[in-house]
């Protein structure tokens, strides 16, 4: 949807599947974790997936994957995981997160059919050679109760100035906890709000069809966009001024800045999305400059170990910058 580009960021959908005969995550044995991942090794032996084992990855390797969300936090710490990642990063499967797969699915701005879609593709294909852990009246088995089921989780990252400056925030996350939906920080459950960026996912995966829940995630998210985009036009209208010289400040910085720290970086990434209309900027461009500036991601590549990574920071943020006026 176009008129929700400078909104939203992503969206995705997750399944959490389980072996049938292998003890769950809390109960494995490092043995158990070598047969999950064998198994899914051999069912995707004939496709183009890159295998990551965490025993293996360098920290900043990590680091730089969760980063780009292909991996959460709680697979680093799981020494026995792993993650088979597509060509295009466009799936992820988590081995040895909570469940014994977390099947995941990413798909530009707000798209959640799609993002479902590809899951549910990825999924069919290891169902042909996996023995999912599965209750007839149920459905699939999870680690967690919450996510018994569907084992579905869809989500969509967005944007929400207005309504972080204006203090509504949690008010909107009440309101929407009681329908299901959860809001959570930049890297999920526990991670805090950087850069105004939020996660709307379901919490609810019992007794609702995959399709129903990816269109009640996109139907919540765009009556949250709705009422963002309807604060944004109020502060036009009280502060324009105010606003408007705050997003230039932002925009003239990060042209120009040799140094930023990451919480600096974020804000003013922030100040410069809210203002991508009026400042006439990509926001896809403003996207990709959001990924590119992320901690490790600035050290996964060729650069002078000498210099230290708030500058390297202000150089990529400073070429990038370049291209996303329209």
């Amino acid at each position: 949807m176009e008129q929700f580009e400078h909104l939203v960021i992503s969206s995705r959908a997750r399944l959490a599947r389980n072996l049938r005969g292998i003890p769950f995550y809390r109960k494995m044995s490092g043995y158990d974790g070598e047969r999950v991942l064998s198994q899914v090794k051999d069912a995707l032996k004939d496709t183009d997936f890159t295998l990551y084992t965490m025993a293996e990855l360098e920290h900043d390797k990590k680091r730089a994957l969760m980063e780009k969300h292909l991996i959460s936090p709680d697979l680093i710490k799981n020494p026995f995981g792993a993650a088979m990642v597509s060509r295009d990063e466009g799936i992820s499967i988590m081995v040895g997160e909570e469940d014994h797969l977390r099947i995941q699915s990413f798909k530009d701005g707000l798209d959640t059919e799609g993002a479902l879609l590809d899951a549910m593709k990825m999924d069919e294909l290891l169902q042909h050679n996996l023995s999912y852990a599965q209750d007839s009246v149920l459905g699939y088995l999870t680690a967690c109760p919450t996510n018994v089921g569907t084992g579905l989780r869809v989500g969509v990252m967005v944007h929400l100035p207005a309504l972080t400056m204006m203090g509504r925030m949690r008010t909107l996350q009440q309101e929407l906890s009681r329908k299901g939906i959860a809001v959570r920080g930049m890297y999920g459950e526990g991670s805090g709000a950087l850069g105004q960026l939020y996660q709307l996912s379901n919490s609810v995966t019992l007794g609702v069809e995959e399709e129903e829940l990816a269109r009640m995630v996109k139907e919540t998210a765009i009556k949250v966009l709705e009422r963002e985009m309807k604060l944004r036009e109020a502060l036009m209208k009280s502060a324009r001024l105010e606003l408007c010289d705050r997003m230039g400040r932002a925009y003239g910085i990060l042209c120009y800045a040799h140094k930023l720290n990451y919480e600096e970086f974020m804000t003013l990434w922030s100040d410069c999305m809210l203002g991508a209309e009026v400042l006439g900027l990509s926001p896809k461009g403003l996207k990709e400059i959001l990924t590119a500036a992320q901690p490790y991601q600035l050290t996964t590549k060729e650069w002078d170990e000498k210099k230290p990574i708030e500058e390297r920071r202000a150089d990529v943020v400073r070429r990038l910058m370049a291209e996303v006026k329209q």
